[in-house]
């Protein structure tokens, strides 16, 4: 190890702030190209402050990201708590109008399917209505066959009667 001997009132300020004290004598440590070495005699990190520094910056630095995480995270949950709201609302919207439109359309089949009874039950009544009477005219003409003959008949009659009345006068 390069050392250079010192003087205890060395005047310059900066030797004086390296200097170390080693078996009663002042030797000059720089820094840079001589690092200190510990008891063991192993080098001796420098960089400790350095190192506490960047620990703090590090800290800092994630303390401030998670800071920008959270208010992230607030607004998004905000966001996502109002879009929720907002689709809930519009679900229950498009839910209405397609029940509505669900229904209309039931409603619709329904009063098809009624038309299509009542339509049906109208053919029915008439057929049976034109059935019946029918039947009531071929009834009728039978009856009246049947009169127009007995009428004849008695008409027949009657007049055989007379005629037999005046022979016998």
């Amino acid at each position: 190890m390069a050392t250079r001997q010192l003087n205890v009132y060395c005047q310059d300020q900066f030797l004086a702030a390296t200097r170390r004290p080693v078996d009663g004598l002042f030797f000059l440590t720089h820094r840079f190209l001589y690092p200190q070495t510990d008891k063991s005699g192993k080098k001796k990190n420098n960089n400790n402050k350095n190192k506490k520094k960047r620990r703090k910056k590090k800290k800092k630095k994630k303390k401030k990201k998670k800071k920008k995480n959270k208010k992230k995270k607030k607004k998004k949950n905000k966001k996502n708590k109002k879009n929720k709201k907002k689709n809930k609302k519009n679900n229950k919207k498009k839910k209405k109008k397609k029940n509505k439109n669900k229904n209309k359309k039931k409603k619709k089949k329904k009063k098809k399917k009624k038309k299509k009874k009542n339509n049906k039950m109208k053919r029915e009544k008439k057929k049976k209505k034109k059935k019946k009477k029918k039947k009531k005219k071929k009834k009728n003409k039978k009856k009246n066959k049947k009169n127009k003959k007995k009428k004849k008949e008695k008409k027949s009659n009657e007049e055989e009667e007379h005629q037999h009345v005046q022979h016998q006068q």
